[in-house]
């Protein structure tokens, strides 16, 4: 009768047990939206006051695991800051008082309208994949993977690489290297 008892408060203690860990498991899972996608647009850090003003849907504050798309605006305040997965291996990073939105999410041609302020952009380039920054100045091609900052103020276009190259003009005829 014993061995029956010992047995049976075995087996209920590893049923809670198996219970609780898939429960708690299913919480996690949920609350931490670790996604990983191919599509630029996910939302992977927010601090601060960052907000977007969507093309269709509900406008409002951005937190991450969101996601924004071609026309969405994204804004961030005097305190805001924001990281934007633009494609696996690559980020934008957006500084206080900016205001960014994609134009294009295609991987072999992705697009980003910076109308003011500044971003930091870590990005995985080359022949197949470009990005290219548009910002009231003119147009940015950043055509090397490396890392980025661009600063657009409401009279000019600032450009500084770290690594990579970025061409500017029309025809890209301003090469910008580290």
């Amino acid at each position: 009768m014993t061995r029956y008892i010992v047995r049976l408060v075995l087996f209920a203690g590893l049923a809670v047990f198996g219970a609780s860990l898939a429960f708690s498991q299913g919480i996690s899972a949920s609350t931490n939206k670790f996604v990983i996608s191919a599509a630029a647009g996910g939302i992977s850090y927010t601090e601060g006051d960052v907000t977007v003003a969507r093309k269709v849907g509900k406008s409002g504050m951005l937190i991450k695991g969101d996601a924004v798309f071609v026309g969405d605006r994204v804004s961030t305040g005097t305190d805001g800051r924001a990281e934007v997965l633009l494609n696996p291996g690559s980020y934008l990073r957006l500084g206080a008082n900016s205001a960014f939105e994609f134009v294009s999410t295609d991987l072999e041609d992705l697009s980003i309208r910076l109308e003011r302020g500044a971003a930091i952009l870590e990005v995985y380039a080359n022949h197949e994949f470009r990005v290219d920054i548009l910002t009231p100045h003119g147009k940015v091609r950043l055509g090397e993977t490396g890392v980025y900052r661009v600063n657009v103020d409401k009279n000019s276009t600032a450009v500084a690489v770290w690594e990579g190259k970025a061409l500017m003009g029309r025809g890209g005829e301003t090469v910008i290297k580290e």
